[in-house]
């Protein structure tokens, strides 16, 4: 009884926090997804603990991952504010001294995957894409070195 009470303490909090906010039910004229997510880091490196024997690359892959930041808006939900928000992110992001990786622009989307270094690690990774009816922005606490990452996508295997 001990044992069941502590597991649902410990992981009712967990998963309040994983769980995306409530948002209003559409009607039936409005179709469109709003989702905000936040993942703990220490869901993550207990995720990664799962999977280590199946798919150890992916584990080591895992480990190296802190908190996750999830924003998607499409649809109907999608508005103007949205392409403003996204180019007020990509500013922010430049004054904090962040890298652009890559950066696409084409008639109906734009995209940038941004880096911040620190000591010669990759400390966050933050991917914006802004569509004509999506947004969603991707921010990633991290903690990898360039040949960790490059050696960790040359084995590829687990990405299939």
């Amino acid at each position: 009884m001990k044992r069941s009470s502590f597991l649902l303490l410990l992981f009712f909090p967990i998963m309040v926090l994983a769980s995306p906010h409530a948002e209003q039910v559409p009607t039936s004229s409005e179709e469109g997804t709003r989702l905000s997510l936040w993942i703990p880091g220490f869901l993550i490196k207990t995720g990664a603990g799962i999977v280590a024997k199946e798919e150890p690359q992916l584990a080591d892959l895992l480990r190296h991952v802190g908190s996750v930041t999830v924003n998607v808006v499409e649809g109907d939900k999608m508005d103007a504010r949205h392409e403003r928000k996204a180019d007020r992110r990509i500013q922010r992001y430049q004054k904090r001294h962040f890298k652009s990786l890559i950066t696409v622009l084409t008639a109906d989307e734009k995209v940038q995957v941004s880096v911040k270094w620190r000591k010669d690690r990759i400390r966050r990774l933050v991917v914006v894409v802004l569509g004509a009816d999506e947004y969603v922005h991707v921010n990633m606490k991290c903690n990898f070195s360039l040949p960790e990452l490059l050696s960790l996508m040359e084995d590829n295997a687990w990405m299939t």
